[in-house]
């Protein structure tokens, strides 16, 4: 290109820059301002049964629907299908576990296929002592991305992990039950909810809970539902609470209600959370107002404040609502079903 072509070249180069270096913003158009979403209408809800349906539901969210499903499905098994490992089906992580795993594509002579790999590991173990009494302490845990199906009918998958734990005193007339359950999963299908909906849930709840010589429960995290709706209208529940029992409370302690919030969302993504007495740390929401011990929280639909509170009665959390497992659950081999090879 010769010089004065290339000084044109430049020079066109330049002005077409030029306008941004004149200190000039640049206007661009927002487009029409979004119409807000007119709020939902909440006049058929009752909030108090919602949430207490919300809340029992959430209660049954543990590792022990992954273990029964899983229990089940082996009963499924047959030699060869699926192929058994000691530890990790993945060779790679084989040494990194010290429980079993199942990993194939496989068709029983029944019908029943697996599909994916999983992964269990447990223990149990039962001590004595005149002094202290007996102490029963049981631990388990599920890992895997596994779908155990009977034609298009999904009998049992997980996708994800979790685990759990028991710890049972029992001396004499005193009695202490110390239960655990982290869940970072989706569990569905019909042999882990024989007396439920089939469609299971998404969760990543932390749930723990004593009983016997003291009630306390603590739940933290979300769950999905994915074929039931709370009370008609929700599909998600999301909590960040503990609440004290009646039983082993100090004087000063609150038993009526939660300190924390629970949290409704429906299908449309709204959420509708109520809060009672503050977490320690600064939440999103002040609550003073409703920081009494009287049972009530505040309601905000999309954050906006309700006037009216919301008051439950959370009595029926003490009375057989938090049951836990029979500590021979936890005990599962390939024993006993002709499978160990």
């Amino acid at each position: 290109m010769s010089p004065r072509l290339w000084f044109s070249a430049s020079l066109l180069f330049f002005m077409a820059l030029a306008p941004a270096c004149t200190g000039e913003e640049e206007v661009i158009d927002p487009g029409p301002t979004p119409k807000p979403l007119d709020p939902p209408d909440v006049s058929d809800v009752d909030f108090p049964a919602a949430m207490a349906e919300a809340m029992g539901l959430a209660l049954s969210v543990n590792a022990r629907s992954a273990w029964l499903g899983h229990a089940e499905s082996l009963g499924l098994a047959e030699q060869g299908c699926p192929s058994f490992y000691a530890g990790f089906a993945d060779p790679e992580m084989a040494d990194e576990g010290e429980g079993l795993s199942w990993y194939d594509l496989c068709t029983t002579s029944k019908g029943d296929g697996f599909g994916g790999s999983f992964y269990w590991e447990s223990a149990v173990s039962v001590t004595e002592d005149d002094a202290s009494g007996q102490t029963t302490e049981a631990t388990r845990r599920v890992e895997g991305d596994a779908v155990v199906s009977q034609g298009d009918a999904v009998l049992f998958e997980l996708d994800g992990e979790g685990e759990d734990s028991l710890l049972q005193l029992i001396d004499g007339d005193y009695r202490r039950v110390v239960y655990s359950s982290v869940m970072d999963a989706t569990v569905t299908g019909t042999l882990p909810f024989p007396d439920g909906p089939a469609g299971g849930w998404r969760t990543d709840l932390n749930l723990s809970w004593t009983s016997g010589d003291q009630d306390t429960l603590a739940a933290n995290g979300n769950v999905y539902f994915f074929d039931h709706l709370i009370a008609g209208r929700f599909d998600s529940v999301n909590m960040d609470l503990t609440l004290q029992g009646p039983t082993g409370a100090s004087p000063e302690a609150c038993t009526a209600e939660p300190i924390g919030f629970i949290s409704l969302r429906d299908p449309d993504a709204f959420w509708y959370d109520l809060v009672f007495d503050p977490l320690e740390s600064d939440g999103e929401y002040d609550n003073e107002p409703y920081a009494g011990c009287d049972g009530c929280g505040t309601l905000y639909i999309r954050g906006v404040k309700q006037e009216a509170p919301v008051c439950l009665d959370l009595s029926w959390v003490w009375s057989g609502a938090l049951t836990p497992p029979a500590a021979a659950d936890y005990a599962l081999g390939l024993r006993g079903l002709g499978l160990e090879g």
